[in-house]
């Protein structure tokens, strides 16, 4: 069924988008620990820290927006196979 299919699609691609990201977030935090740990002062090391805070905030709230629309038409797909399986099944036979 295409529905089957969609709902599946979608799941699948909700799956690789939080490895991606997760993949995303650790080497963004292994990529500023390594910068704050050679920062050559202090001014620096906040600096650094200060930077990876503002980037991982906005990456994160971009994350969350993608994570929300991939669910909600994962769920979406769901709940018109749920429907069509409601109205078939209460359509009168003649």
């Amino acid at each position: 069924m295409k529905t089957d299919k969609a709902a599946w699609g979608n799941t699948k691609m909700l799956k690789e988008k939080v490895a991606q990201n997760l993949t995303a977030n650790f080497e963004a935090t292994f990529a500023a620990a390594y910068a704050v740990a050679t920062a050559r002062s202090l001014p620096e090391m906040a600096r650094l820290q200060r930077d990876y805070i503002q980037t991982l905030t906005a990456q994160a709230a971009e994350q969350t927006k993608e994570f929300v629309d991939l669910s909600t038409r994962a769920s979406q797909d769901v709940l018109e196979k749920v429907q069509s399986a409601a109205t078939k099944s209460f359509k009168p036979t003649l």
